[in-house]
């Protein structure tokens, strides 16, 4: 095997990861026929898991993304379920993916001054009016 193999080398290559293998690339049917009745800007901010054979969860970007699919849900569904590979399919759970960006708008803490500080802060203020 190579040392930079694909995930799909590696499960091809290990005969008792079958099961897995098929759940990935339920996956990977399940989450295009979703993406054809998203909006194109939800496209590629959603990724689907398989959790079992009639459990589907869909990880959504942010809140709003998640709000927005939610709402879809029944379309989402009625949609898979025509499909003949997905009619087992009973429930949509979607679930906010944790990201590690810090958020632009986040508050910051209160600065709290001492005494030597604010007398500090009074110096500088006073040398600046000087000039």
């Amino acid at each position: 095997m190579r040392k930079n193999a694909s995930i799909h080398e590696i499960l091809k290559a290990h005969p008792d990861l079958n099961a897995f293998r098929t759940n990935i690339d339920t996956a990977g049917a399940l989450q295009t026929e979703i993406k054809k009745i998203l909006p194109e800007t939800f496209k590629n901010k959603i990724v689907t898991v398989l959790t079992t054979r009639q459990d589907l969860t869909i990880y959504a970007e942010n809140q709003i993304i998640g709000a927005k699919i939610r709402q879809k849900c029944p379309t989402i569904l009625r949609h898979i379920q025509r499909t003949e590979d997905f009619k087992q399919i009973g429930a949509i759970d979607i679930k906010i993916t944790p990201t590690d960006k810090s958020s632009p708008f986040s508050k910051q803490g209160l600065v709290r001054h001492t005494h030597v500080s604010l007398k500090s802060i009074e110096e500088m203020r006073v040398k600046l009016n000087k000039t």
